[in-house]
């Protein structure tokens, strides 16, 4: 009974070591596929904080006229007079794109979806540098809903 144990042990061993084309690795190493001969990148980490953190093109100032110019205001909101600040958090790429958008505090199903829809459909912005190379940052983002009373 013994040898057949230490026997099934052994195959096992050898049936998960014998992998030779696996790109499975540790601790987000860049493996070589040799069946394939292509690299596989691990999933980058997206940093909080970097030393240069991801800026609209232009700055604060033009953000603001882009959402201003951008904004639609739903309906639904206008009619029932609701303004306030829909908090939006997002991941700026390491090229300037925008991806992983979503709601951090919401206000209503119709303003979080037009605050959605603007953050995804900005322009590439300049992304944030940790030691000198573009890496991924979150970044959270206030998209203010304030209707005109005058």
């Amino acid at each position: 009974m013994m040898k057949c144990f230490l026997f099934f042990v052994i195959v096992l061993f050898f049936s998960f070591t014998s992998c030779g084309n696996s790109t499975h690795g540790d601790k987000g190493e860049l493996l070589l596929s040799i069946a394939e001969n292509e690299i596989i990148s691990p999933v980058q980490e997206v940093f909080s904080h970097v030393n240069i953190m991801p800026s609209f093109p232009g700055g604060d100032t033009s953000l603001k006229q882009w959402l201003q110019t951008n904004l639609e205001y739903p309906t639904s909101a206008m009619e029932f007079c609701i303004e306030g600040k829909v908090e939006v958090r997002f991941i700026v790429n390491p090229d300037g794109s925008i991806s992983n958008a979503q709601i951090k505090r919401g206000l209503t199903p119709d303003l979080d979806k037009e605050a959605l829809r603007l953050i995804n459909q900005m322009p590439d912005w300049v992304p944030g540098l940790l030691d000198g190379t573009s890496v991924p940052v979150w970044y959270s983002l206030p998209i203010i809903f304030q209707l005109n009373t005058h």
